[in-house]
Formats: structure tokens, sequence, C-alpha cells
């Protein structure tokens, strides 16, 4: 089966978080939102990079690093690409 997607389909708000938040605070917004990815910003608000779903599985669950200690500036991906 083939599905096809209109504009409609997709978010247009973008999603974010501060870099100083918790991996585990990150993991719930991802899954509150349905969404694969957050734009990580700074005190002022400005884009510095993105946290992934993937960058949680290979930077924290494959290192067994302790979620409950890890910040999301310690694993987002850098620089933000737009």
């Amino acid at each position: 089966m083939h599905t096809t997607y209109t504009a409609e389909d997709y978010r247009k708000e973008v999603i974010s978080i501060s870099a100083g938040s918790g991996v585990i605070e990150a993991s719930k917004r991802m899954v509150d939102e349905a969404v694969g990815s957050l734009v990580v910003v700074d005190e002022e608000g400005r884009g510095m990079g993105m946290l992934t779903d993937r960058d949680l599985c290979l930077r924290v669950v494959a290192r067994t690093r302790s979620a409950d200690s890890v910040k999301v500036e310690d694993v987002m991906s850098q620089p933000l690409v737009s």
C-alpha cells in the first residue's frame, strides 16, 4: 500500500528544548509531541543544535550512561544547520 502525504500531514511548528535540560525530560517531550527530534536552544532562545532519538540511543543508551545525569547539551548534534 502506498500512502500519499500532503503539506497538511506534516507538523508546522518547531519543538525545542533548552540545552541545560536533562535527556529524560527531552525524551518525554519527544513522546508527548510525537517527534523524533528537538531543536536545542540557548538561554536567549537561539537554536544551537539538534537532539534526535538517534543521539539518545547512540550517546546515552549504547554507552550505558545514567540518563539521570546527562544534559541535552552533552549529547546533542551540533552545529545547527538549516
